[in-house]
């Protein structure tokens, strides 16, 4: 195998590892409005992103 062949593959092969990542973690992001769910909690708008409002 040529040198300069083996010298592309390794960043190559470093971008694909890091696609992979990105989305097979997008599948498993967790949105407020389930993790609100799985506790048992009422989803409001403050658990869909929005601050709750200041005292």
């Amino acid at each position: 195998m040529p040198r300069s062949l083996l010298y592309a593959l390794i960043p190559a092969g470093f971008l694909l590892m890091v696609a992979f990542m990105v989305l097979s973690g997008r599948d498993t992001t967790e949105t407020a409005a389930e993790a609100a769910a799985e506790q048992g909690v009422t989803p409001t708008q403050a658990t869909e992103g929005m601050a709750e409002p200041a005292d």
